[in-house]
């Protein structure tokens, strides 16, 4: 959720970055308990950030009517996109190469919105994790503007067990609804990741 090491280099965006660089295997039951959130209502679901397809994979084991996928990085594209979108030749999925920011024109309305990405440089880092609640607080107005009423929202906290008055705050300007619990996980003692304990709160906001 940190990626401390990654931010210190200047702009990771078009990097090759190895499996544990993009995602570690500890957090994969942090994505099934996301993409449950997202998948509930087997809709149309926008996806911000690919990376190894750990979290597709799985929203598409629960079934989703569409799949709109958001990645920046060309490598995540072509070293684990392409064979998974080979897995699921029939199903409604298609990609949208760039930075969310730069690609809100092509999107549509969506029944939930699942955000897994992070800081692409050193500034995104200060900005959006060093002077926020979380990292996805940045992204929050446009998640509200991209869901159909009754959408649902999911992004990694990195916030342990509760979340703080501050968050809720910023999450209540935008989102009518918020419901949370606790995933436990097994962080291991040689993680390159900046989470540090043995949970986190998974949360889904909705209009």
């Amino acid at each position: 959720p940190g990626r401390i090491e990654q931010n210190q280099r200047n702009d990771i965006q078009s990097e090759k970055l190895t499996d544990n660089e993009i995602m570690e295997d500890w957090q994969y039951p942090l994505m099934k308990a996301m993409a449950e959130y997202a998948a509930e209502t087997h809709g149309d679901v926008l996806e911000i950030g690919f990376g190894r397809g750990v979290s597709a994979t799985l929203l598409q084991e629960i079934g989703v009517r569409s799949h709109t996928i958001i990645e920046a990085n060309p490598y995540s594209v072509s070293d684990h996109y392409a064979p998974f979108r080979r897995r699921y030749g029939d199903r409604d999925i298609r990609i949208i190469e760039g930075r969310w920011q730069d690609v809100l024109d092509q999107l549509g309305e969506y029944d939930a919105v699942f955000f897994h990405a992070f800081p692409l440089n050193l500034a995104e880092f200060v900005e959006f994790i060093a002077e926020s609640v979380t990292f996805a607080e940045h992204f929050f107005p446009t998640a509200a503007k991209l869901m159909r009423p009754g959408g649902v929202f999911t992004y990694l906290t990195t916030e342990i067990d509760s979340i703080s008055r501050r968050h809720q705050r910023s999450l209540f300007k935008h989102f009518r609804e918020v419901c949370m619990k606790v995933q436990p996980v097994t962080v291991p003692p040689d993680t390159r990741d900046a989470w540090w304990a043995d949970s986190m709160v998974v949360l889904r906001a909705s209009l």
